[in-house]
């Protein structure tokens, strides 16, 4: 039985918001820890005890509240730990999402009781580099480059 879950939220949204804080307490009222990032746990009025910026160590697996983009930022956060990530879209295409809002709390019960199966997905590790630096990245799916104008880059993949 799980208890201990990671919750990452949209804070740019209010649903998001919301159900993140119904979230919290249906956790706490089964006994289950929920932990949560600084930005996050502020907003959602998380115990200061499970603030943590080292998330995916602490946790079973972690609950998304938003779109893909929360999941993407989920997976950045998590990477290194490899824990489980579960996607409740409030987005609006929520490729990478799991389930729907109406389906969370049944879904949340069959989490806690471990009645569900693990989907792998492959990480990718990058490398931006010009003349002067270069930064690294980790990302789910894949990477998007930006520059202030179209022009001719070198890929090695």
């Amino acid at each position: 039985m799980l208890t201990k879950i990671g919750l990452i939220v949209n804070t740019g949204k209010k649903q998001p918001i919301q159900l993140g804080k119904d979230l919290l307490h249906w956790c706490e009222s089964r006994g289950i820890s929920v932990y949560t990032t600084a930005e996050d746990g502020s907003i959602l009025g998380a115990d200061k005890n499970c603030i943590t910026e080292d998330i995916g160590k602490n946790v079973d697996c972690i609950v998304t509240l938003g779109g893909d983009g929360t999941i993407l930022r989920a997976a950045r956060i998590t990477a290194a730990s490899e824990v489980p990530i579960l996607g409740v879209n409030l987005g609006v295409l929520g490729f990478l999402t799991e389930i729907e809002v109406p389906e969370i709390y049944d879904a949340m019960d069959k989490l806690v009781r471990e009645e569900y199966y693990l989907e792998n997905r492959m990480m990718l590790d990058g490398c931006l580099k010009n003349k002067r630096n270069q930064t690294n990245f980790i990302g789910l799916n894949d990477f998007v480059v930006k520059g202030p104008l179209a022009r001719l880059i070198i890929v090695d993949v």
